[in-house]
């Protein structure tokens, strides 16, 4: 009959006629199966995957989607976050934060410059603390550069973490601008 393979635990009593005093205590011999072992953590070690896999949607985060290509960054000559706009030029920059008085909003302009994208759509969306609250389709008409901004009016309820971004039609993202609302008293 083949030999099962099976966890045996041998325990090894002092015989019968043999003194106590030269051998007091019984010897205990393990034997382990090993590849059921391993088999075992492979199985286990397959199902925390998967399950892991299924709670995350995918394999791919959705941040490493939306990478920029290489033949995409030369697209975007300019992006910038700005309070105006003049002769559809920005009138200086948004690095960091927009500081609000209560009862007075301010308008916050995403201006882009885009190269050689003709008759393509590209989006300027405006995220709140990672949500899209607002997402403006744009059509270029023009191979050379292309200037387009949108804007977005700032009040009292806008505090949070923001995010202007340029995704195209595939909803790649091509560039970002972050920032913060802070309210000041």
């Amino acid at each position: 009959m083949a030999d099962k393979k099976n966890i045996v635990i041998k325990v090894k009593y002092p015989a019968s006629g043999r003194s106590a005093d030269s051998d007091p205590a019984p010897q205990m011999v393990t034997e382990w199966n090993v590849k059921r072992i391993l088999l075992a953590a492979g199985v286990l070690v397959l199902l925390l995957g998967s399950g892991f896999y299924f709670i995350n949607g995918g394999t791919q985060s959705p941040d490493s989607q939306n990478l920029v290509q290489p033949e995409e960054l030369d697209k975007v000559k300019r992006a910038v976050l700005t309070y105006e706009i003049k002769n559809k030029e920005p009138m200086g920059e948004i690095t960091r934060t927009v500081k609000l008085r209560q009862a007075k909003p301010i308008m916050v302009y995403y201006y882009t410059e885009l190269n050689k994208m003709n008759g393509r759509k590209v989006y300027h969306e405006w995220l709140k603390n990672g949500a899209v609250v607002s997402r403006q389709e744009l059509n270029i008409s023009d191979d050379d550069t292309w200037r387009v901004s949108s804007r977005k009016l700032m009040a009292d309820n806008a505090k949070g973490k923001w995010a202007a971004r340029l995704v195209d039609e595939k909803g790649q993202l091509l560039n970002e601008k972050t920032f913060k609302v802070d309210l000041i008293k």
